[in-house]
């Protein structure tokens, strides 16, 4: 579950340009938001900058869960809407 974990830091990293914590710490910084189930204040401090769909937050929200037992599996993962949502390719 900690490689499900890592691979949602990794793919916030690569559509966003940075991490979404400083730390996984879960009783300080924005991972204390995911940690007591208050991912709407996660997001709103990402969403000052960039804006994201439902479908990737949830998708995060759920690689991220403080609670493993709550993360999805990789079958999980690679069935979620956002996962297999058609993507526009740029000209």
């Amino acid at each position: 579950m900690n490689d499900l974990f890592a691979a949602g830091v990794t793919l916030f990293i690569l559509m966003t340009g940075k991490a979404p914590f400083n730390n996984a710490n879960p009783s300080t910084g924005l991972y204390q938001f995911i940690a007591l189930n208050y991912p709407d204040k996660f997001w709103k401090m990402h969403d000052k900058k960039q804006k994201f769909s439902m479908e990737f937050k949830n998708l995060i929200n759920s690689m991220l869960a403080f609670d493993p037992t709550h993360r999805l599996s990789i079958a999980e993962i690679l069935s979620h809407p956002w996962m297999t949502q058609d993507i526009l390719m740029g000209n």
